[in-house]
């Protein structure tokens, strides 16, 4: 995300898509304008019907093909119309206009040039709770769940309580759990347990993406970070081993948590010195490989500084996560960070371990030292009665 100012906003959009892709994002995204291209006059001209007129001048030409003329179109539509003044665009680079089979410019849809207006939201599970060993689905529009009685029997297996950092698939097909003792990783899949190879010592609390991959960071061997195929067999013990994810700047470091983003090309981690210290968060561009595996992360943008302790990491929405931070003098609480860096403090909470969203800010919930789900209310937050874990999907 990136705040601008309205003046001149057409114009303004428009220079920023001859930036490069910033550092944090490299092998995530890509551009479609020629390196060094530059504005015809340094500016957009918009008509009084609402018509920008992109002209760029480039010493390189412009991609061959259809599809390199369909990505330069859909990458300056989709970012010039958020100008409220703006409602369709002409596109020419070195005078020459950028022409499309069968599409008339004026163009004021990214539809007309080959892309989807919106992208269907992924259909995820219920979250779930853990009271005790017994998981079993969390409705959020209830805030005080003890002794309530269900219509069905639980659909998830029992998880003892000696396993801890509950997480859900997507799906709600699956769960996931650190071992007792914290060296080794179980999923749970049909109500049958695997123990999931090759993971390494002092592991993290794993978290699962919507592409279907299990991410879980530990502290020893030369990769932090890994991720585990969900089409593989969990029963296969070299399709369902941990694959490991390629970043250099995690070396020497142990990943509490990571968690990908809802558009599962962005993952935020939270780590620390293998001796507690230092803790970080930091945002990194997820390259992904053949059938979407992830294979590397991009060197990180670092969400807030000064942290002296952390836990406990969930995505809000598209651009804000919260985690569980201390600076200074002063006790761990709730803080939300931007990915365009901006930092809120969130309403205090004793004795705060762990968070978890249900997608959006109002939907947020913390599980405390001492065994209670608290839930976002206004100011503060209401006791939503006993858990060990929540676990919202794919969060």
């Amino acid at each position: 995300m990136r705040w601008f100012p309205v003046d001149r906003l057409a114009t303004r959009l428009a220079r920023a898509q001859l930036e490069g892709v910033p550092r944090f994002l490299a092998g995530a995204a890509t551009t479609a304008v020629p390196a060094g291209a530059r504005l015809l006059g340094d500016a957009v001209s918009v008509d009084s019907d609402g018509v920008a007129s992109v002209e760029l001048i480039s010493d390189r030409q412009l991609a061959t093909g259809q599809s390199a003329r369909q990505d330069l179109w859909a990458q300056f539509l989709s970012t010039l119309t958020q100008d409220p003044t703006v409602t369709a665009l002409t596109l020419k680079v070195d005078g020459v206009a950028v022409d499309l089979p069968g599409v008339q410019a004026p163009i004021s849809s990214v539809s007309r040039v080959g892309f989807p207006d919106t992208f269907p939201a992924t259909a995820l599970a219920k979250p779930v709770v853990r009271r005790g060993a017994t998981v079993t689905v969390f409705d959020p529009s209830l805030t005080q769940q003890q002794g309530r009685s269900t219509t069905a029997p639980a659909a998830y297996p029992q998880v003892p309580a000696g396993y801890t950092a509950l997480a859900l698939s997507a799906d709600g097909g699956e769960i996931a759990a650190v071992d007792p003792g914290g060296d080794g990783l179980s999923r749970w899949r049909d109500g049958t347990r695997y123990e999931v190879p090759g993971t390494g010592s002092d592991l993290g609390a794993p978290s699962y993406d919507e592409r279907g991959f299990l991410w879980v960071g530990d502290a020893s061997g030369p990769d932090r970070l890994g991720t585990v195929d969900l089409t593989a067999d969990p029963a296969d013990p070299q399709a369902a081993a941990v694959q490991p994810v390629e970043a250099g700047w995690l070396s020497g470091r142990r990943v509490t948590q990571a968690k990908v983003a809802p558009d599962g090309d962005r993952v935020v981690v939270l780590s620390t010195a293998v001796d507690g210290s230092d803790p970080r968060v930091d945002l990194a561009g997820v390259t992904r490989g053949e059938g979407g595996r992830p294979v590397r992360l991009a060197s990180p943008r670092r969400l807030g500084v000064g942290l002296r302790s952390a836990q406990g990491l969930t995505w809000v929405d598209d651009e804000q996560v919260v985690s569980i931070v201390a600076t200074g003098g002063e006790d761990a609480s709730p803080v939300m960070f931007s990915v365009a860096g901006e930092v809120t403090a969130l309403p205090e909470v004793d004795g705060a371990r762990a968070v978890a969203a249900a997608g959006s800010e109002s939907d947020l919930y913390v599980v405390t030292d001492a065994g209670r789900l608290l839930s976002r209310s206004g100011v503060g937050w209401v006791d939503s009665g006993p858990a060990r874990d929540l676990a919202v999907p794919a969060r």
